[in-house]
């Protein structure tokens, strides 16, 4: 894919009508590993790591009710393949925040809001892994 092509892409799935050299200078980078990413992130084969994801987080939901109904706490296991779900979501979060830069990251409402909502997963995770591991403070 064409470097325009790519930008192209990156303007529609933006839904705006920027010229994507504005986003380089936000970003501050257009390199071999810049434009890789950007081919990488907007291809095809993208939309099949989203739906492995999102099967992959329909398990983890189905297990943690069985948990619950089975009144028992959540093993080690359980908890390795949690904070592996909200890792690939914090880099996604991550190299949209640097393909998109700053500015026109935080312009589209969508992106703000995955930003909380994976916040909030990471925080609870670690709360979580705290609470089992029997850790208090102080």
């Amino acid at each position: 894919m064409a470097e325009e092509d790519i930008r192209a892409t990156e303007t529609k799935r933006a839904g705006t009508t920027i010229d994507m050299t504005e986003s380089m200078i936000w970003n501050n980078v257009d390199g071999p590993c810049t434009r890789l990413a950007r081919s990488l992130y907007y291809s095809s084969a993208c939309r099949f790591i989203y739906l492995f994801l999102l099967a992959y987080n329909c398990g983890l939901a189905v297990w943690a009710i069985h948990d619950l109904l089975a009144q028992s706490k959540p093993d080690f296991v359980f908890y390795v393949f949690e904070s592996a779900i909200n890792a690939v979501l914090a880099l996604d979060v991550m190299m949209r925040l640097w393909l998109k830069g700053c500015y026109n990251f935080w312009r589209e409402w969508t992106n703000v809001f995955e930003f909380f909502i994976v916040g909030a997963c990471l925080i609870i995770t670690a709360l979580s892994i705290v609470g089992t591991a029997g850790l208090t403070c102080g």
